[in-house]
């Protein structure tokens, strides 16, 4: 018997090390040279006959030490449980053959004894087998599509190269072991075991598995194979006499493990190829052919077996042969008729299952000529315009449309018709019997040199619900929920249009801002409810005070503010402030109880040149505090002496530009959680200023000023890489699924630079591309800066998620959202809150639904309470983050929280992932 592989101690890499980037590679570059290096020796024979002897003895022992750390490290990692077992046993049997290895180099070497037949070396030879057919036979697969066929086809094998074994070797053996006794068992077990791995070894080949490299499989079949060949081989001369140790067989032997060892490497790497992808591997490709290889080894066999037979014999077999190959060819071209069948079938169902669609399609699709005439109109155009499809034919275009709409619909087809292959989309209005118009996106495609259609198809899609929901959300973005005046943003808004107009004319603009004293008594007194109630009135007479060109806005809290138009003097200003806190003074009726409200105004005139809606506020709450601070109830007029706080923002930018350098900054990480279980699946890293003497700042004080000096691309750059440095370590040294990382991008970030940085980045880091999310709030979207879609495309091309941050605060076109480069919407925080203060959950919803319906993601940002959890959770989202689910926290605390979750599979990223 020849040496065998086995696995030993000594070459087991320490735990963790083929964890290492290039570690198995190594390995496996070190199994082919050192088989190498054997192959010379077999060719050359340096040293004399002992030390042949020990080397033959001994050189497979540490390729045996590799087939099992690559074994067990394939099982470790596998996906599925059957993977798992089947790689376990393969290793196990790779060890049960190492174990008769080492006994053979122990009697034979060590202990300098001629080694008997059958020795104990045996039980570890024999003991592969079992393993090796139970590894085998647990490896996932799909299920048979026909188990009949599959049987017959697994039988065929079975008896065909059971004959062609019980012909070359079994019969031989018996024969040569006649005497019986444990050494005739011993003898026929090998071939028997050789003759088993062949059958399972098919079955295995003869379906898909589905958690097996496909490159895997075809070494690991290959390494079997040459064993197989090399064992029945040195049964046959052992028989002869001549065989001889260290002969082409052990060359065979040592290809055959090789292939083996080289197997388990590239299913660990597959397998981590699989999760650093995260996309599935394809299951191997079946092969249905090897019936007719043991048949045509059958028949190869019976033309040899025949060779001393009668020439009638002879014919009778070569007839037999001859008819069975007929037989087999006809059989193939049986079912190719068949394939071309079932494709021509296929091809007439899907043709029918195309014009089911076409007809009870949503969408309206009609084909029309170059002049607009139309020649088909699905049925849908009933639901849209309320008469059958029937009446549109042979009549034009514009008869479904509004008369104003009509010349752009007719310009559209003139430039699509100028142009075959291509498409153009419009927004327009679908003419209704009920007189409600809808509003549609209208586009064309250039058809006419198609010889099916020979005309130009015409989709008209319904935007109505969408639309009007845009409307609503534009509201929403532009004025305050409960008090219905202007917010923060339609006010900077009006402001920037009172400065413009401001520097044609005489008449300026002026701005109050007000903070209502002691309002928190109210909330602490009368309740939240009872606040709203007087917030409400507060901006009723706000309204009632003011004339209709000027604007009224809450800026959130108890804060108001007025923009009054066109001012000739400060004096006008004063008027309208007088006349709101005479109004505001008045008692307010709230269940039975009189509040009384009064307010501290801080007033500024737009008088300055160059002011900006930003200079404007800043100065009217200087003014507004100088109020407080002196009499509530008071009001104040702006003056340069207010501005002594600029110059502590001067000495915070100068303190702001060294501070990255002097190390002051630091992260915080927010937990981002998965709402159906609640399990931690990212961080957001939130930015900390650790002034020296001024101590923690937050982000609110010091990014504005950030952006303004142009620091901000510098500290950026900084959190990127920080929070992949943090997160990447996370995610090596967890037991959990990686951890995803989202960063805040400024929009004055948002340049071709980025793309360059972040690249340089990711590179740096080793951080996976896929796990990093970039924040831009939605404002910038709606603020269509030139070249922003630029950026984001490059950024999501490096493989760089990118989110909607404070999405529905900012409004942007919803009709834009299916082409931005993005891949989740952030729901604010504002509309969470209004789930269980308003029990309004429509618009959430319609967020939800409309995201998912463009295939995004959606983040909840603020939970603060579980019942915003459950709502979000049966309205679909799939991410939270809130106080609630874990506040803004060190990186040590994030690595307790990782320690104490029970680990698991990694989680699956919704949608876009």
């Amino acid at each position: 018997m020849t040496t065998r592989l086995g696995p030993g101690r000594s070459g087991w890499p320490r735990r963790g090390d083929l964890r290492r980037p290039g570690a198995a590679a190594a390995l496996a570059i070190l199994t082919v040279a050192y088989v190498a290096v054997y192959l010379a020796w077999l060719v050359f024979r340096w040293g004399g006959p002992e030390l042949e002897t020990t080397i033959n003895d001994a050189s497979f022992i540490p390729l045996g030490l590799l087939a099992i750390t690559f074994a067990l490290r394939a099982a470790r990692q596998a996906r599925t449980t059957g993977g798992r077992h089947a790689w376990l046993l393969f290793g196990l049997a790779f060890a049960a053959y190492c174990a008769g290895d080492i006994l053979w180099f122990d009697q034979e070497i060590v202990l300098g004894i001629v080694v008997p037949y059958p020795s104990v070396a045996d039980i570890g030879y024999l003991a592969f087998y079992p393993f090796l057919l139970l590894g085998l036979i647990s490896l996932p697969r799909e299920r048979a599509e026909n188990r009949l066929k599959t049987f017959l086809d697994l039988a065929t094998v079975f008896i065909g190269s059971g004959t062609v074994v019980w012909w070359l070797v079994l019969a031989p053996v018996a024969a040569a072991n006649s005497s019986g006794g444990i050494a005739t068992v011993v003898a026929l077990a090998y071939p028997v075991g050789d003759l088993l791995v062949i059958f399972a070894l098919a079955a295995a080949l003869m379906v898909r598995l589905t958690d097996t490299s496909r490159r895997a499989l075809a070494l690991l079949g290959a390494g079997l194979i040459l064993n197989v060949i090399a064992d029945f081989s040195y049964a046959r001369l052992s028989l002869e006499a001549t065989y001889q140790s260290g002969a082409w067989l052990d060359v065979l032997y040592g290809l055959g493990w090789v292939a083996m060892i080289l197997a388990a490497f590239l299913q660990v790497s597959g397998v981590a190829e699989v999760r650093r992808t995260g996309v599935a591997p394809v299951p191997t490709r079946a092969l249905p052919f090897l019936p007719y290889v043991a048949v045509a080894a059958v028949y190869g066999l019976l033309a040899v077996a025949t060779q001393g037979y009668s020439d009638s014999a002879r014919v009778l077999v070569i007839g037999a042969i001859a008819v069975t190959t007929l037989v087999v060819a006809r059989q193939v071209l049986t079912a190719r008729e068949n394939a071309r069948l079932l494709a021509e079938r296929a091809s007439s169902r899907s043709e029918a299952r195309f014009q089911a669609i076409i007809q009870n399609a949503n969408d309206v699709i009609a084909v029309v000529d170059r002049e607009g005439t139309i020649g088909y109109v699905t049925p849908s155009v009933a639901h849209l315009s309320g008469r059958p499809a029937e009446s549109f034919l042979g009549r034009g275009l514009g008869m479904l449309l509004e008369p104003a709409d009509v010349p752009l619909a007719l310009e559209l087809l003139r430039t699509a018709a100028a142009r075959p292959g291509t498409s153009d989309t419009i927004q327009c209005r679908v003419r209704s019997l009920t007189g409600d118009p809808r509003h549609v996106e209208t586009s064309v495609m250039n058809l006419l040199d198609d010889p099916v259609v020979v005309g130009l198809v015409v989709t008209i899609h319904d935007v109505t619900e969408r639309r009007r929901f845009e409307e609503q959300l534009r509201d929403q973005a532009f004025h305050d929920p409960l008090t219905g005046l202007a917010n923060r943003a339609l006010l900077a808004d009006r402001i920037a249009h009172g400065l413009r107009r401001g520097r044609r004319r005489t008449a300026q603009a002026a701005l109050l801002y007000l903070d209502l004293d002691d309002f928190k008594q109210v909330n602490g007194s009368l309740g939240h409810a009872a606040g709203d109630r007087v917030l409400v009135e507060v901006a009723r007479r706000l309204g009632g005070a003011i004339r209709a060109e000027d604007t009224a806005a809450r800026l959130g809290g108890d804060e108001f503010a007025v923009l009054v138009d066109e001012t000739l003097a400060v004096g006008d200003a004063i008027e309208v402030t007088e006349r709101i806190l005479a109004e505001l003074g008045r008692p307010i009726e709230i269940d039975g109880t009189a509040v009384v409200i009064g307010a501290s105004v801080g007033i500024v005139r737009a008088e300055t040149r160059g002011s900006e809606p930003v200079d404007l506020l800043r100065n009217a709450v200087f003014a507004m505090y100088q109020a407080k601070g002196d009499a509530r109830g008071s009001y104040r007029i702006f003056q340069p002496a207010m501005f002594a706080a600029t110059v502590e923002r001067i000495q915070l930018e100068a303190d702001l530009r060294t501070a990255l350098d002097a190390g002051e900054f630091g992260l915080v990480f927010q937990p981002l959680v998965d709402l159906s279980d609640e399990r931690m699946v990212g961080v957001e890293a939130l930015l900390r200023w650790d002034h020296p003497t001024k101590g923690l700042i937050m982000p609110a004080l010091f990014i504005p000023l950030a952006e303004q000096t142009g620091e901000i691309e510098r500290i950026g750059r900084w959190v990127i890489e920080r929070t992949c440095l943090t997160v990447g370590g996370w995610n090596e040294a967890s037991a959990n699924g990686p951890l995803r990382a989202n960063v805040n991008v400024s929009a004055r970030q948002l340049d071709p630079r980025l793309v360059d940085d972040v690249a340089g980045i990711l590179q740096r880091t080793g951080f996976p591309p896929e796990l990093l999310v970039l924040e831009i709030t939605e404002s910038v979207f709606a603020a269509e800066r030139p070249g922003v879609r630029e950026v984001l495309s490059s950024l999501r091309s490096l493989g760089v998620r990118i989110s909607i941050d404070d999405f529905g605060t900012g409004y942007s076109s919803l009709s834009f959202l299916r082409d931005l480069p993005v891949d989740e919407l952030k729901i604010d925080r504002a509309f969470i809150q209004a789930l269980t203060e308003h029990g309004d959950t429509s618009l959430v919803a319609a967020i939800i639904k409309l995201a998912h319906d463009f295939d995004l993601a959606t983040v909840a940002e603020g939970i603060e309470i579980a019942s915003q959890i459950t709502a979000l959770r049966e309205l679909g989202c799939d991410l939270g983050q809130g106080y609630l689910l874990g506040r803004p926290t060190s990186p040590s605390a994030i690595e307790e929280r990782l320690a104490a979750e029970p680990g698991g599979a990694p989680h699956a990223y919704p949608r876009s992932a």
